[in-house]
């Protein structure tokens, strides 16, 4: 199976420029994406609109992935987000919890198989 097949959807994030209040909802980019997870209060906001707010909205069990870059293919599962949006390097996905459990994706994501398929198609990303 692939990713496709077991999310909901598989979506970019937003264009939208970090204010340094928190105004809006969080804008959570690559370099928020540490070894020790998000500190949300270091994430800033953003001023978007509210169908790219909906669009992009962060939910409980989404998996965000850089999509570009020096960090390409690296990945965070989302729990328990503040009202946050996830910016355009990165990719979220919405595992469908019907058929997979998000946790089960993100541990895949982490795996040498996983690693093995991103570096065999580098342009897929």
């Amino acid at each position: 199976m692939t990713l496709g097949d077991v999310c909901e959807s598989i979506t970019y994030g937003v264009t939208a420029s970090a204010v340094p209040s928190n105004v809006g909802p969080r804008l959570l980019r690559i370099t928020d994406l540490t070894e020790d997870g998000v500190n949300w209060t270091r994430v800033p906001g953003c001023k978007i609109s509210r169908q790219e707010h909906l669009g992009s909205s962060l939910a409980d069990g989404d998996i965000v992935v850089a999509r570009t870059g020096g960090t390409v293919g690296k990945s965070f599962l989302v729990s328990e987000p503040p009202d946050a949006v996830c910016a355009s390097y990165l990719l979220r996905l919405r595992p469908n919890k019907v058929v997979v459990l998000p946790e089960y994706v993100q541990l895949f994501m982490q795996s040498p198989a996983y690693w093995k398929q991103l570096k065999e198609l580098p342009s897929q990303m």
